[in-house]
């Protein structure tokens, strides 16, 4: 039991770091949209699509997350019948 929890926070911390630099990445992006030069423009376009990446990857790996949650507790539930 104390390594799930352990695990929990582990997965807890990437996702937050994930998120993090997705955010960071989406406000480096719009800010090159606002710079009038042509290389932060084009460094703009590569970060707004590596952050939607990276948000697809945290949607992913919740779920992936929720689907193990739910098949632990269908096992569990079968054991104790």
């Amino acid at each position: 039991m104390k390594n799930e929890s352990r695990a929990v926070n582990v997965l807890k911390i990437i996702g937050m770091v994930i998120a993090g630099a997705a955010g960071a990445l989406l406000l480096a992006g719009i800010f090159g949209f606002i710079m009038k030069e042509n290389i932060f423009k084009e460094f703009s376009y590569g970060s707004l699509i590596l952050a939607i990446g990276l948000l697809g990857y945290l949607k992913l790996q919740i779920e992936m997350y929720e689907n193990h949650q739910k098949s632990n507790l269908k096992k569990s539930n079968k054991e104790s019948s």
